[in-house]
């Protein structure tokens, strides 16, 4: 099947494959260790497949080498529809580094696809992104802030660049510039989980602020157990430490000696640190169960 795309007011005949069982292997897992692979699961007697078609191959036209787009009829190779558990069509599936990463069902407008394949296609800012993680790797963050600053001037839409350079910019301390990063996001793209960590990361950085050293609040905090301040930025340092268990120990005496503590402070910063860790596992479970006694 062909379609035209149009890419910088060009029209660009794009050949999109039907492939078969045999293929899939080669054309799609084995390729998509080169580049992205978008694999498109219809049927001839799908009005909606005959609908995202032409949105499909527009992008695969606009994205050229970047991006392999395929289809499957799915009456024809019954044995893919079932490997991929193929329940409805349209269903769109991109493999990338030999797997399946991402998938979804319906028709989506151009801009809902592009959303779900940028996060996966290579870009040209990715090299100065690697140099990034290699200097926050050795310690070096102010660096790393400074090489993605780069990228994200040249590459502005990337937004995979936003959560390495926020996280770069959390270890160098510099918050005002990570809120400024945060708050320029669309309301979409803030939404998802490595940015709403980044807020809650950020909030225990401004929490525990110009507080004295982990070891001088843990005294502080002996000395007078009735010193909340102390035992908020004591728990803000230990999450921003990963020592959440401590923290949330310190966390629950905020709640139970002071529910209204910074305008319900204690409670909304253990839910951050439940999202820190996913909101999954043993501490997870041990500490919401103490939550709902606390504040019940």
């Amino acid at each position: 099947m062909s379609g035209l795309a149009i890419h910088a007011k060009v029209l660009i005949f794009v050949a999109v494959d039907n492939i078969s069982a045999a293929q899939f292997d080669e054309r799609v897992v084995g390729e998509s260790a080169r580049r992205p692979v978008l694999v498109d699961f219809w049927a001839t007697w799908c009005q909606p497949c005959t609908m995202l078609a032409p949105i499909l191959e527009q992008l695969a036209g606009e994205y050229g080498d970047r991006l392999a787009m395929v289809k499957v009829d799915i009456d024809r190779e019954p044995q893919l529809a079932a490997r991929f558990a193929i329940r409805s069509v349209p269903t769109v599936i991109l493999f990338a580094g030999g797997a399946a990463v991402t998938q979804f069902s319906g028709v989506l407008p151009a801009d809902a696809v592009r959303h779900m394949l940028e996060p996966f296609l290579p870009r040209a800012s990715d090299e100065l992104v690697g140099k990034a993680r290699a200097a926050l790797g050795d310690g070096n963050a102010q660096q790393a802030c400074a090489l993605l600053r780069q990228a994200l001037a040249e590459d502005p839409i990337n937004y995979r660049i936003h959560p390495e350079l926020g996280n770069a910019l959390l270890q160098a301390g510099e918050l005002d510039e990570l809120e400024t990063l945060l708050r320029g996001l669309p309301t979409n793209v803030a939404q998802e989980d490595a940015y709403r960590l980044l807020y809650a990361r950020l909030a225990f950085a401004r929490a525990a602020g110009d507080a004295p050293p982990l070891s001088d609040l843990e005294r502080q905090v002996t000395e007078d157990s009735e010193n909340l301040d102390a035992r908020f930025a004591l728990a803000a340092r230990q999450v921003l430490a990963e020592r959440y268990e401590p923290a949330m120990e310190n966390l629950l005496r905020v709640i139970r000696q002071d529910r209204r503590y910074r305008d319900d402070g204690g409670r909304r910063a253990m839910v951050d640190v439940f999202a820190l860790l996913n909101n999954e596992g043993p501490l997870v479970k041990k500490y919401r169960g103490l939550l709902a006694g606390a504040i019940n």
